[in-house]
C-alpha cells in the first residue's frame, strides 16, 4: 500500500487526482535541522466536480421485495464472484484534466467512467428499476420514475430496459490509457485467497477476501457523514478521508456491481420471483438457466473475470 500511496509515486497522483501545490518548514528533532514537506492536495480538476460525483456514490444495492415467509419452494442464492475487487480490476487511469460535461445518453452508453442527474421514467411492466433515489433516513428507493443522481453503467442497464431518461447534468471522466490501476493488488488478493482456500486455511482465505473490501471500502471513506469505531478508544468518531478517498473511483465501482445486480433481476422471467437482492447477490426461485447472463453489464463482468484469469 505504501508504494501505491507514496507522496513520489506519480501515477498515483494521477491516478487519484492529487498534486503537490505547497510546502510548510518543520524541525526535524531526529535529524536537527528544518526540513520542508511537500502537501498533497486534491488538483483543482478533480475538485471541480467532486461534490457532484459525491451525489452519485450510494454503496451497494439492497432491497426487499416479499413480506413475511415466502411460499415453499426451491430458492437459490445467485452470488457475484469477488464483486468489489472485480469492479476494482475495471478502474483504468483517469484524465481528470479533459472531463467532458454530455447530457448524450449514447456517450454514458459505453464503458465510461461517467456520472449524472437524470429523470426518468420506467414502463409499468418493468418490475426491478434500476435508478437509485435518496430518501434520507429510509435509504435508496428504487421507483419507476424520479430523479437519480447515477452512473452510467446505470443508465446503460436503464436504456436497455425501455426507460424514457433526460439527463439533466451529466459529465464523462475519460480514460487517461489503457492501465488498470489496480490490478497489482487485485491479483495479489484472488491468488492469496486461492492458495489458503486449496490448503483449507479458511481464516486466511476469509482474511485476504477483507483485505480486499477494505481496499475498496478506503476509496469510499469519508464521503458519507457517518461515525466510525475508533480501536483506539473504543468510542466513535465521523470518519474522514482515507489516503485513498476518491469519490469518481467509489462511484464506478459501486455503480457498476448495483447496474450488474440490477440487470440481472431485471431478466428474470415473469413467472418466477426475487425475494431479496443484497449488494453482490440476490435471492431468487428462477432457475440458473432461466438468469439471462448475456446483458452489457454480464458481459463485461465476464470479460474482466477473463482478462485476470490471463493474467494469473
Amino acid at each position: 500500500m505504501s508504494q501505491l500511496t507514496g507522496k513520489n509515486n506519480p501515477a498515483f497522483m494521477q491516478d487519484f487526482g492529487f498534486e503537490n501545490n505547497s510546502s510548510v518548514s518543520f524541525w526535524d528533532e531526529s535529524k536537527g535541522r528544518l526540513r520542508n514537506k511537500e502537501l498533497r492536495e486534491v488538483s483543482s480538476y478533480r475538485d471541480m466536480y467532486e461534490s457532484f460525483v459525491k451525489k452519485t456514490y450510494h454503496g451497494g444495492m439492497n432491497q426487499a421485495f416479499t413480506f413475511g415467509p415466502s411460499p415453499i419452494d426451491e430458492i437459490i442464492d445467485v452470488d457475484f464472484v469477488s464483486a468489489y475487487i472485480l469492479s476494482m480490476a475495471r478502474m483504468r487511469s483517469l484524465n481528470y484534466e479533459k472531463i467532458v460535461i454530455s447530457k448524450l445518453i449514447k456517450d454514458h452508453l459505453a464503458d465510461v467512467c461517467g456520472f449524472a442527474k437524470v429523470k426518468f421514467k420506467f414502463p409499468e411492466d418493468v418490475n426491478y428499476p434500476c435508478f437509485p433515489v435518496d430518501a434520507g433516513a429510509r435509504g435508496l428507493y428504487y421507483p419507476l420514475s424520479g430523479t437519480s443522481f447515477s452512473t452510467s453503467a446505470e443508465i446503460a442497464v436503464a436504456h436497455t430496459l425501455g426507460c424514457e431518461i433526460e439527463i439533466l447534468q451529466g459529465i464523462i471522466v475519460p480514460w487517461l490509457d489503457d492501465r488498470y490501476i489496480f490490478d497489482n493488488f487485485v491479483l495479489l488478493v484472488r491468488n492469496k485467497r486461492k492458495e489458503h482456500k486449496k490448503t483449507g486455511n479458511i481464516f486466511y482465505e476469509t482474511l485476504w477476501k477483507e483485505i480486499g473490501n477494505s481496499f475498496y471500502g478506503k476509496t469510499a471513506q469519508g464521503l458519507k457523514n457517518k461515525n466510525s469505531f475508533d480501536t483506539r478508544t473504543g468510542g466513535s468518531k465521523g470518519a474522514f478521508y482515507s489516503d485513498v478517498t476518491n469519490p469518481y473511483i467509489a462511484a464506478y465501482i459501486t455503480g457498476f456491481i448495483r447496474a450488474a445486480a440490477a440487470e440481472l433481476i431485471a431478466g428474470i422471467p415473469e413467472h418466477r420471483d426475487v425475494y431479496s437482492v443484497t449488494t453482490d447477490g440476490f435471492l431468487t426461485n428462477a432457475r440458473m438457466d432461466e438468469i439471462d447472463c448475456t446483458g452489457v453489464m454480464a458481459q463485461r463482468y465476464q470479460s474482466t473475470i477473463d482478462r485476470l484469469n490471463s493474467l494469473s
